[in-house]
């Protein structure tokens, strides 16, 4: 969306707080706003507060159509194969039901995964609570997911490229793309461009020869000038 110049922080951190946006992204320039939310077409959000709103010139929205890779597939090549297999946790065993413990632990560490037995200890005494978590971590029922400043790996360059690719070839380009070193993020999207790639990069540079290498018909490419929320966390809550 396009945003009148001196708004945009207002807007993003608007979006920003709303449950259901996930992402939100103020691009280079400054007046563009880019923000992933839950819903899609039949969400409030997008048929009534934004075009509601006069500081938004411009809405363009479109719809995921198939997710090749997300940033919890993102891997950097900078570890070991034995370091990614010590990390990758392992399948989730066979599924628990949940009782009022269950249902009050969860609650407790959606808000702050960061809590340790100790700390969970008012809802019950701190060894139930010990084998509790662990219970419902071999069950699939917790998920650790650790966002990343991704400029601690010397990456400063975030940007998206978004692409034309002929109907026959999207499939093909989304997977292979989906598991290139420098992409976070591949989805097949409805709008002017169907392929979307998220990718991170050392520098300007480096995000010419990505583009220079693909094999597709066109691309438009945005610069992140900051991320505002990421992952349905603020972005500055990255470790």
């Amino acid at each position: 969306m396009k945003v009148l110049r001196g708004r945009t922080p207002v807007i993003a951190d608007a979006l920003a707080n709303r449950d259901d946006v996930l992402f939100v992204d103020i691009l280079a320039g400054g007046e563009e706003i880019s923000a992933v939310a839950l819903g899609g077409l039949d969400g409030r959000l997008v048929h009534d507060a934004l075009p509601s709103t006069s500081a938004v010139t411009e809405l363009r929205a479109y719809s995921v159509l198939h997710v090749f890779s997300d940033a919890t597939q993102w891997r950097t090549g900078l570890l070991t194969a034995g370091e990614v297999a010590a990390l990758t946790p392992p399948p989730p065993g066979e599924d628990v039901p949940l009782d009022d413990l269950d249902r009050r632990l969860l609650a407790r560490l959606a808000a702050d995964a960061r809590l340790g037995p100790g700390e969970l200890a008012a809802e019950a005494p701190e060894s139930t609570v010990r084998r509790r978590v662990e219970r419902l971590a071999a069950a699939g029922r917790l998920r650790t997911y650790a966002n990343i400043d991704a400029r601690a790996l010397g990456l400063e360059v975030d940007a998206n490229v978004w692409m034309t690719v002929p109907p026959g070839r999207l499939d093909e380009v989304g997977r292979a793309l989906a598991g290139h070193p420098m992409v976070h993020g591949t989805l097949a999207t409805t709008g002017v461009t169907n392929l979307m790639a998220a990718v991170w990069c050392r520098d300007l540079g480096d995000l010419y020869s990505f583009v220079t290498s693909l094999d597709v018909p066109s691309a438009e490419v945005t610069v992140v000038a900051k991320a505002v929320k990421r992952a349905a966390r603020p972005a500055s809550q990255n470790i």
